[in-house]
């Protein structure tokens, strides 16, 4: 509660980026950005993704769940964010 976020579209490294604008001002909370997706992935996959923004130290998570509930959860404490967009693996 008391916590605001908003996607939005942007121009990214090889087309289209996706922006989380959080405000977390007045809670101490988090902002979710989910998004459903219909998927056939091999048994070795791998998820990249570029990563850049304009905010301060802060933890950073990404969760996959899949249709039988299981979560695949990286997260990342204390996350200096480069201000460039930087591959993640």
């Amino acid at each position: 509660e008391g916590a605001a976020a908003q996607l939005r579209a942007v121009p990214g490294v090889d087309g289209g980026g996706l922006a989380l604008d959080f405000d977390l001002s007045r809670a101490y909370g988090h902002a979710i950005a989910r998004r459903v997706l219909s998927l056939d992935l091999p048994d070795n996959y791998e998820f990249t993704f570029d990563l850049k923004a304009d905010s301060g130290v802060n933890n950073f998570e990404v969760k996959l769940i899949d249709e039988e509930e299981n979560v695949w959860w990286n997260k990342r404490l204390s996350v200096t964010f480069p201000t460039e967009w930087t591959p993640q693996y």
